[in-house]
């Protein structure tokens, strides 16, 4: 159990912050995050790109963290970060709701980070770097010792360093995550895509084929 945790925590930190430092990154401006469970079952016209200039990160705002624990003495730390820095947030919508969650609540909110869309230069800004990087790298280690939600630290990196209209938090077009996404439904999306009402699809492993 141990070593399955760790394995966890490992995760949370390269999708934080290993990411943005992997050679395999080098090609591409966009960067495109999408989950074994996920799938699309509707036209999406606009990926891998983002669907409207000068955004720099797209994900649905989901609500607000479940489990309290994964979110303890995020917010304080953040904050507390962000006065070292001698700085304050760019985001005030984002940051009021956090503060307001936080003080109300004892949660913060969350961004669906099964899928998202990242500008990779925005990314590696050397600000959002140092605040990942305090979360990761730094004592007291914070992240590991909560688990701190990936999902409500991309919602305060937003909050911190893009201004509201860098920012789209809608669902993405066609997208659809585990439950939606078992094998019959995702065939009879394709199905409909491909032929409407008129044609079926028979399946033989993951080929698809027209019925004679």
């Amino acid at each position: 159990h141990g070593r399955s945790r760790w394995g966890y925590y490992q995760a949370m930190r390269f999708w934080i912050t290993g990411i943005w430092n992997h050679p395999a990154l080098k090609p591409f401006e966009t960067i495109v995050r999408f989950d074994p469970d996920s799938c699309f079952k509707a036209r999406n016209d606009y990926l891998p790109y983002f669907k409207k200039g000068g955004i720099v990160y797209h994900s649905q705002f989901i609500g607000l963290e479940r489990v309290p624990e994964y979110v303890e003495g995020l917010f304080e730390f953040t904050s507390d970060f962000m006065k070292r820095q001698g700085k304050e947030a760019r985001n005030n919508i984002f940051w009021n709701m956090a503060e307001v969650h936080w003080r109300q609540n004892r949660t913060l909110p969350v961004l669906q980070t099964n899928f998202e869309i990242m500008r990779k230069k925005f990314m590696q800004r050397e600000d959002v770097l140092e605040y990942h990087r305090a979360l990761t790298e730094e004592a007291p280690f914070d992240l590991y010792h909560h688990r701190w939600s990936t999902s409500t630290i991309r919602f305060l990196t937003m909050a911190l360093y893009a201004t509201n209209d860098m920012v789209m938090i809608s669902e993405a077009d066609g997208y659809d995550h585990k439950i939606g996404c078992n094998q019959a439904d995702v065939e009879e999306a394709l199905r409909l895509h491909l032929y409407g009402d008129k044609k079926g699809l028979v399946t033989d492993g993951e080929v698809l084929s027209e019925k004679k």
